[in-house]
């Protein structure tokens, strides 16, 4: 074969390849782009969600705690039991009953949402509502014993400006690559994926993929130290 044509053939190849790879860099980048925002966008109408589920279960926990605490009181509150059962017979004969006392026990408990001296139905749905609300914020935030978790992390790993992973046990690392993880979800961030390794489709080419995905297996330690080294650092 002519060498001149080989030379033109790798020229070619050469190009075509740099085209190809231009292509693939701007593909990339317009699907990180798009699963960018895709995450983003699901987390929000996921806390979205989570705001409207809470505030439709505000009515659903005053009525709960309403009637718990009112059948703890019948049950243990024998006047109560028998101003009901007076007000249900008179009802029942047609007379006209101006104060029934379970009507006035749900009136005066709702009335006390309004007062200034906490009821124990105040204090019960004050407590329902926190626990709701922690509820809120651990699954879209970051709480002070995790980022002080994080600090202590970034803290022992430090080295002047940068992070030397090496310092942290296993455990260690294991545990700040789950918080790196935990804290984009929640954050909705978008964290492209590393590529894995790949097969031969034949096996004259084993070989040479196998040197392949070495590298790519190198490269993708690289990249996963260096997410975490940067997420540590943050905290430092």
């Amino acid at each position: 074969m002519d060498t001149s044509r080989c030379a033109d053939y790798v020229d070619k190849f050469k190009e075509e390849v740099a085209n190809r790879m231009k292509e693939y860099r701007i593909a990339l980048l317009q699907h990180m782009k798009s699963e960018s925002a895709r995450s983003m966008n699901e987390r929000l109408q996921s806390m979205l969600l989570q705001e409207n589920a809470m505030a439709r279960s505000v009515q659903k926990i005053m009525i709960d705690e309403l009637m718990a605490v009112f059948r703890e009181t019948f049950t243990n509150n024998s006047k109560l039991q028998d101003a009901a059962i007076t007000a249900a017979i008179a009802e029942v004969a047609g007379e006209t009953v101006k104060r029934d006392p379970v009507s006035t026990f749900f009136n005066d408990g709702l009335a006390s949402f309004r007062s200034d001296k906490p009821s124990e139905i105040v204090k019960r749905c004050t407590a329902a509502f926190e626990a709701r609300e922690k509820e809120f914020l651990d699954a879209f935030s970051i709480g002070e014993a995790e980022a002080a978790e994080v600090g202590a992390l970034a803290k022992q790993c430090q080295d002047g400006n940068g992070m030397d992973l090496t310092r942290l046990s296993e455990e260690q690392l294991q545990r700040a690559q789950k918080l790196f993880d935990t804290f984009n979800h929640r954050f909705g961030y978008y964290v492209p994926s590393v590529p894995g390794t790949v097969g031969a489709m034949a096996k004259e080419g084993e070989a040479f993929i196998d040197e392949v995905n070495k590298e790519v297996s190198l490269y993708a330690q690289e990249i996963n130290r260096s997410r975490l080294g940067a997420f540590l650092r943050a905290f430092a």
